[in-house]
C-alpha cells in the first residue's frame, strides 16, 4: 500500500505539472516532506492525507492505491475516515488563523464536514480547543486582542457556512438559548444551538442582554420545553440565577427545564446546582445528552 501511495502521489503531482516545492507550498509543508511521501519513507497523518485528496479531487481509496476509481471523495468515497479528529486538526486550524490564512482554516473545517464528522464534534474537538488556546496565548501576551477578536469572528463566519449545508428542517421540541447578562462570548452557545438543531430540536437563539420580561414574553407565546443559559464569567452567574429563580416563582413555567453551560460553570462543577438549574453541559455533545435527559423527566403541562 505504501509503495502505491508514493507512486500515486508522484503521478498526481506530475499530472498537474507541479514541482514538489509548489505542492508543498500549497499544503503548508516542506519540499522534503513531499519527497519523503513520494519515496515512501514517510506517511502523512489523517489531516494531510485528506488535504491531498481534496487538492487532487480524488478518493482516499484511489490516493492510497486501493482502487483505480478516482472519483472525488466529496461524492462519499471515503471508506475509512478517522472516528475523531485529533489534536493536529485544532492546531492546524488555529495556526492558519493566526497567520490570517483564512483559506487554510476553512479547509480544515470543511474537510471534517465532508468526512461526515458532525457539527458538535467539529466544535468540541477542533474549534473549542483552538479558541481556548487562542485565549491562553492572548493572556500570555503572545496574541493581540485584535488577533483574538479576528479568530473568533472568522470562526463565527465559518460556522454559518457549515450550517448552510442541506439538512432537514428542525421540527423537534423547542429550546430557547440565551447568554446571561451582557455576555460577549456567545460562540459556544451558538455552536451548541447549531448542534441541537442538527439533532432535530427547534432552537430559538436570543443572544445576550435580554431582560427577563422578554424571556417571559417568549415563554408565553411559544411551547418552550428547555431554556439553555450560558455564562462564561462568574459575574454573569448572578444574572443566570435571577432568571432561574424568576422562572421557579411562576407556576405556569414549572414544566420548563433549565440547562446551563459556559466557562463559569466549567470552572466550578457544582455551581449549576446551587443556582437551581436542572442540568449542566460542558460542550455540544453533552448538551444534546442533557436535553434528552431533561425532556424525558419533564413534567407534563
Amino acid at each position: 500500500m505504501a509503495q502505491n501511495f508514493g507512486d500515486r502521489l508522484r503521478g498526481l503531482r506530475k499530472g498537474q505539472k507541479k514541482s514538489q516545492q509548489e505542492l508543498a507550498s500549497l499544503l503548508g509543508l516542506s519540499q522534503t516532506t513531499i519527497a519523503n511521501y513520494e519515496n515512501n519513507s514517510r506517511f502523512p497523518n489523517d489531516t494531510i492525507l485528506l488535504q491531498l485528496a481534496d487538492h487532487f479531487q480524488v478518493s482516499l481509496d484511489y490516493l492510497l492505491g486501493r482502487t483505480e476509481d478516482a472519483s472525488p471523495f466529496l461524492s462519499g468515497a471515503v471508506t475509512h475516515p478517522p472516528q475523531q479528529p485529533d489534536e493536529a486538526w485544532s492546531s492546524r486550524y488555529l495556526e492558519a488563523l493566526i497567520r490570517t490564512d483564512i483559506r487554510e482554516a476553512w479547509r480544515v473545517l470543511s474537510l471534517a464536514s465532508k468526512m461526515g464528522i458532525s457539527l458538535e464534534i467539529i466544535h468540541d474537538q477542533i474549534i473549542k480547543p483552538a479558541l481556548y488556546e487562542a485565549g491562553v496565548q492572548w493572556q500570555k501576551g503572545k496574541l493581540d486582542i485584535a488577533q483574538e477578536h479576528f479568530i473568533t469572528a472568522e470562526t463565527e463566519r465559518f460556522i454559518s457556512l457549515l450550517r448552510k449545508k442541506p439538512s432537514s428542517v428542525s421540527t423537534g421540541p423547542l429550546i430557547v438559548a440565551l447568554a446571561a447578562g451582557d455576555e460577549r462570548h456567545t460562540l459556544g452557545l451558538r455552536m451548541v444551538s447549531s448542534a441541537l438543531e442538527e439533532t432535530g430540536y427547534t432552537v430559538m437563539y436570543l443572544g445576550s442582554q435580554l431582560p427577563f420580561s422578554s424571556l417571559q414574553f417568549v415563554l408565553n407565546q411559544y411551547p418552550v420545553k428547555v431554556v439553555a443559559i450560558s455564562a462564561s464569567l462568574l459575574s454573569h452567574v448572578n444574572e443566570a440565577r435571577f432568571f432561574i429563580h424568576s422562572l421557579r416563582e411562576l407556576e405556569s413555567y414549572d414544566h420548563i427545564k433549565v440547562l446551563v453551560g459556559g466557562q463559569a460553570f466549567t470552572n466550578a462543577p457544582h455551581l449549576w446546582k446551587s443556582i437551581g438549574a436542572d442540568g449542566y453541559a460542558s460542550d455540544a455533545v453533552s448538551a444534546i445528552e442533557e436535553v434528552k435527559r431533561l425532556l424525558e423527566q419533564r413534567k407534563p403541562r
